[in-house]
């Protein structure tokens, strides 16, 4: 490992343009992942370098390959692809792109392309042809598209090929496309897989892509006063464990300024939690995961509905602007709500696991996992988000009682977290009976969570004196009518969500494919041993989403939930949409399914009675049938017996044998 992380110090020297570059970035040394990779990378090796999110992966490619394009002989020409990164997803490719930007700018020679799945390919091309193309940076399918296709692209002079986040890529499905990329391009040239883990597909794409690879794995530690067993430097393959490594093997999966806390709260009051947390973090930058995109919708729908949200220099009490991203979303507004929070200072971003890998996001404040991932190695890349190069961070998972298994299990995945139990009024205390037996957990008929009637409980009779006294009715009554449609034993939040579902449809309908949405892939969450799905409490997940309607699940059909809809006077179908337009076309489709219901109905009426009248119909030939083939049949046996008695009179065959083959039973001497 280099013993030094000065920039000035790498051996072959770095140029002034990029020196430059790094000066304007403000990083005034490397990180142990590029004080080790860019001195191997630039000595004509291809390299393998794990090491956990934050590290700098990005200028440890970066750097290299701009050097290696300056420092060549033969400069490129015009249509000469030099270098090209692929990455995973959009959002990482538009940021790789942004950065390796300021460094082509020193040199307005080389050319820098963006190819990904926002881009037309007959743009792409219009484009290659109009500017060249030196350095391309990729999204593997639309690479895979470009490379097969555009025939005048030039790749015979490149020089380095970089994967980054391989893991994810692969993981992705992108097998088969990195192997077709491969096939095209040069086999004399430098190769750079980037990765946070190490997989077993992984290893079999270094086997076809790399030659002879340096195994780059760079590490954390905890740090520890008086340590002074270091390692001593060695071959760059060798781990570099954050300056010194010490013989207890107290490794961190985690940088080393991320806070990490977990929080157990009921499902009923995740809502409340969120809120919580973003009304006290208005103020700043935070990212907020959830398990699907329909969730990322429903949230980031009802949020600003139930909620103030922040007013512009105003600071706590209310919710920041919020944003989304998912993989469902059109690519234009995927960019469009990408842009706007990187851009924005603060402000929460709702969003899948599609922005867990390599985004980099220097002022960001906070990460709040609503749900955990259903890939345990995600949760170290979502909480990466933060805390990146060396800044402090903070993260925090929510967990529901059944699920604090979790725990346990990122512990022994060397991930530090420690509990949260104080600062919300939504967090289950340490102690608290509904912590105790949870992977027991009855089903909850929805309700308010401190009066929920189990299905191995009943509620408690309740005296005249405990309403109130015999004389009480009157007022009981009054209460019973006033209530009669309210939500009540609801947290606040979610009764507010009962009211903008009421009064819109859309919001319902999104609720209700939240729900479906996450039920499914709970389902399918590759830790079934410790996230147990027949644990869950559904009745009390629906609850804490606001629904009105518990939605038909053949998943969960045999389990047989309890679900008090908490406005029990309105059908699902007496709800309207706000939008004029749509629910004019809903109202269009009900007549027309009514309309088909009747026509199917008539239908199968028309069909039953033409086969009853057939049926009518048929009923003498039948009968005359039946008759025929009973008068064939007692033919045959006359006919059979008369054969048997043939046999009989020819002494062919005894008489018992004869009164046994006619059914007849031989009568014996003292019956005659």
């Amino acid at each position: 490992m280099p013993t030094t992380r000065a920039w000035g110090d790498v051996a072959p020297a770095l140029g002034k343009e990029t020196l430059e570059v790094i000066g304007e970035l403000g990083f005034e040394k490397m990180t142990p992942v590029q004080a080790t990779t860019i001195p191997v990378f630039l000595s004509h090796k291809d390299v393998v370098v794990q090491a956990q999110t934050g590290s700098g992966k990005t200028l440890a490619f970066i750097i290299p390959c701009f050097e290696i394009m300056l420092r060549r002989t033969q400069a490129h020409k015009k249509y000469e692809v030099g270098v090209i990164i692929v990455s995973p997803t959009q959002e990482l490719a538009q940021q790789i792109h942004e950065v390796f930007q300021l460094f082509t700018e020193k040199v307005p020679r080389l050319t820098l392309q963006l190819v990904t799945g926002a881009s037309d390919p007959r743009a792409f091309e219009r484009n290659y042809l109009k500017n060249g193309a030196n350095v391309i940076v990729a999204t593997p399918g639309r690479l895979c598209s470009m490379v097969q296709h555009v025939k005048k692209l030039d790749m015979r002079q490149l020089e380095i090929l970089v994967l980054d986040e391989a893991d994810r890529l692969l993981d992705m499905g992108f097998d088969r496309q990195l192997r077709a990329i491969i096939t095209k391009l040069p086999k004399q040239r430098r190769t750079g897989l980037f990765s946070a883990t190490q997989t077993r597909q992984v290893d079999e794409l270094i086997k076809v892509g790399l030659r002879n690879p340096v195994t780059i794995d760079v590490q954390v530690t905890k740090r520890r006063k008086n340590n002074t067993n270091h390692k001593k430097p060695g071959s760059a393959s060798s781990a570099e464990k954050d300056d010194a490594k010490n013989t207890n093997g107290n490794t961190t999966a985690i940088p080393e300024k991320l806070r990490n806390w977990y929080v157990v709260v009921d499902p009923r009051e995740k809502l409340n939690f969120l809120v919580d947390f973003l009304q006290k973090h208005s103020h700043e930058k935070c990212i907020v995961f959830f398990l699907t995109c329909a969730c990322v919708d429903y949230f980031a729908l009802i949020l600003p509905k139930i909620v103030q949200r922040q007013k512009k220099g105003q600071k706590g009490g209310s919710v920041p602007k919020i944003f989304q991203l998912h993989g469902r979303m059109s690519t234009k507004k995927r960019n469009k709500q990408f842009s706007a929070f990187k851009q924005s200072k603060t402000g929460a971003l709702l969003c899948t696991d599609v922005a867990a890998r390599g985004i980099d996001l220097p002022d960001l404040h906070w990460i709040l996992q609503h749900d955990p991932p259903l890939d345990p190695s995600f949760f170290i890349h979502r909480i990466g988000r933060t805390s990146r190069a060396g800044r402090d961070g903070n993260a925090i998972v929510m967990f529901m009682p059944t699920e604090q298994g979790y725990v346990e299990y990122l512990k022994t995945r060397n991930v530090p977290i420690t509990a949260m139990t104080t600062g919300y009024a939504s967090i289950i205390p340490p102690g608290d009976p509904r912590l105790a037996n949870s992977e027991e957990a009855p089903e909850v008929s929805a309700g308010s969570p401190s009066s929920g009637t189990t299905k191995q409980e009943k509620p408690s009779k309740t005296t005249d004196e405990d309403n109130g006294g015999p004389n009480n009715n009157k007022n009981k009554n009054q209460n019973k009518n006033k209530n009669k449609n309210a939500a009540v034993g609801y947290p606040p939040l979610v009764q507010k969500v009962h009211v903008c579902a009421k009064e819109d449809r859309a919001v319902m309908e999104a609720g209700q494919r939240a729900f479906v949405s996450f039920v499914r892939a709970y389902k399918e969450h590759e830790l079934a041993y410790t996230m147990l799905f027949r644990a869950l409490p559904f009745a009390q997940i629906a609850d804490g989403y606001g629904l009105l309607f518990f939605p038909k699940m053949p998943d969960i059909k045999h389990l047989h939930i309890k679900f008090r809809n908490p406005l029990r006077q309105i059908k699902p179908n007496d709800i309207k949409f706000k939008d004029p337009k749509r629910e004019k076309q809903r109202q269009k489709n009900l007549v027309a399914r009514r309309e088909k219901n009747e026509a199917e109905k008539k239908e199968r009426e028309a069909r039953a009675a033409e086969k009853e009248k057939n049926k009518r119909k048929q009923a003498p030939k039948r009968r005359r049938k039946r008759v025929h083939q009973e008068m064939k049949e007692e033919w045959e046996e006359l006919q059979r017996e008369a054969n048997l008695m043939k046999k009989l009179k020819k002494g062919k065959m005894s008489k018992k044998d004869f009164l046994k083959a006619v059914g007849e039973e031989a009568m014996s001497d003292d019956g005659l």
